[in-house]
């Protein structure tokens, strides 16, 4: 049985709380730059150059959420540059965002293996291959590219992730105490504890593991439910949400979902999460359910990306004038968006043609 936060969810993580694709676009636009004009460089260095500008193209595709014409792009930049990892890894993780494990495991492998020390390739590839149903795979690399790379967290934490999905709570916790007793002087050892402390509902435990986590290293993120026990006045990074968000930001929106609906049992007045909650729900089509949630998120809080989806709803109902209203908020709130701006252009042909019917 696999855990809520399966390791696919660690592995495609970013920073960026934005929109479906960026945890792609991070991967693309990172990339080196390798433009080498015809004339001075070899026939495979042109094409690593060539592959560079189409990777650029599917990026500025990615931003207008042109999924079908990123993906186009991303597999001609693979075929002209076997060693283009960005472009391999992140053709791997828009796969594996839509479902597709079995096409993205080639690529995943080639991002891997070109860049053998990239840790995000690695986990991507893991990831791959624990989503083929190839655990065992999946749990040699990892621990392959742990003892390679040191105790950065966040393969300890894709570890955990995955000992918890192939064995449940025992294997998490065989896990974490070898991992206390291996890498005692490492914050993310007392961290991870306290987030296994954390899943398994024991707080005080868990606010000793981060305790002794911020001792090493004071700069650690904390879960916000352990802020009152630790004294901590700063807000940090809730695991729980930052799950969320990203299991948002690549399109599991059940994942999400369910990620959100705890936070809004947990923390009622936190409208963030019941933006989120809806936003699940509408991309699960899940209408109604999503618009009634949505409506318990005073006017006052609400972002540009509740309006937008309020005009979504608006017009999956042919409400076009609410629609009108909301797209215009969203465009007040964040001018610019082309999204608004073409949903707009489209709600304004539908009133007028109405009122062209109705003349």
């Amino acid at each position: 049985m696999r855990t809520p936060l399966p390791l696919a969810a660690l592995a495609l993580a970013a920073a960026s709380c934005g929109s479906a694709s960026q945890v792609i676009q991070e991967e693309v636009s990172q990339a080196p730059s390798r433009a080498l004009a015809p004339s001075t460089a070899s026939a495979k260095e042109w094409n690593g150059a060539r592959a560079g500008i189409v990777r650029t193209f599917a990026f500025r595709a990615l931003e207008r959420n042109l999924v079908e014409e990123a993906r186009g792009y991303l597999r001609e930049a693979c075929e002209m540059d076997p060693g283009d990892t960005a472009s391999h890894a992140a053709l791997a993780r828009l796969f594996l965002a839509e479902g597709d494990a079995r096409a993205a495991l080639p690529y995943a492998r080639q991002a891997a293996r070109t860049a053998p020390e990239n840790a995000k390739a690695n986990l991507v590839l893991a990831a791959a291959l624990a989503e083929n149903q190839r655990e065992e795979e999946a749990t040699a690399h990892l621990k392959k590219v742990w003892l390679a790379s040191g105790p950065k967290i966040e393969i300890a934490r894709a570890l955990l992730t995955h000992h918890a999905s192939l064995g449940g709570a025992q294997a998490a916790r065989i896990f974490v105490e070898d991992l206390q007793a291996s890498q005692p002087l490492a914050a993310g050892t007392w961290a991870i504890s306290g987030d296994l402390d954390l899943a398994e509902g024991e707080v005080d435990a868990a606010a000793d593991n981060y305790r002794r986590a911020l001792d090493i290293d004071p700069s650690l993120s904390v879960p916000v439910s352990l802020h009152s026990r630790l004294d901590i006045s700063t807000v940090g990074k809730d695991p729980i949400w930052v799950s969320a968000r990203d299991s948002e930001s690549r399109g599991d929106w059940k994942g999400a979902g369910r990620l959100f609906r705890f936070l809004v049992q947990t923390r009622p007045d936190d409208w963030r999460a019941h933006s989120g909650l809806a936003r699940s729900l509408w991309r699960e089509g899940r209408t109604a359910e999503a618009s009634a949630i949505l409506e318990q998120v005073p006017v006052a809080a609400r972002d540009w990306r509740d309006h937008m989806l309020s005009a979504k709803i608006a017009m999956h109902a042919e409400a076009w004038e609410g629609a009108r209203g909301n797209l215009l908020v969203a465009l007040e709130l964040r001018p610019g968006l082309e999204a608004a701006e073409l949903l707009l252009r489209r709600v304004r042909e539908e009133i007028e043609g109405g009122s062209e019917e109705n003349a």
